[in-house]
């Protein structure tokens, strides 16, 4: 039942339906292609379901790699606007206190 597996059996299966016209087509011949039809679709979507899972599979990895990516990268950035900020902290405090002891300093 393996005839569609094999270049030479697709070839003698469709050789078959060309030979079997819709008037003449024997009872047994028939038969035949139904039981072919059924085992290549049982095979293709046999197939189909395994390349559907491996597909989630790459899918599903592809996605955590860029997840980690992102994560890694906005870490970083998060850090550099933190110490950005501290910076920024730093240098308000430092012009504070020179504006409050610049105003300490003047006569009133």
């Amino acid at each position: 039942m393996d005839l569609i597996k094999t270049e030479k059996g697709k070839r003698q299966l469709s050789q078959l339906i060309r030979n079997c016209t819709y008037k003449n087509i024997r009872l047994d011949d028939a038969l035949y292609l139904f039981k072919e039809l059924i085992t290549t679709t049982k095979d293709g979507f046999y197939n189909l379901g395994e390349k559907v899972d491996q597909s989630r599979i790459e899918i599903t990895s592809e996605i955590h790699s860029l997840r980690d990516d992102f994560n890694t990268h906005f870490d970083i950035k998060i850090s550099e606007i933190e110490y950005e900020l501290a910076e920024i902290k730093d240098k308000v405090k430092l012009d504070f206190k020179d504006v409050m002891e610049n105003n300490n300093k003047q006569p009133t």
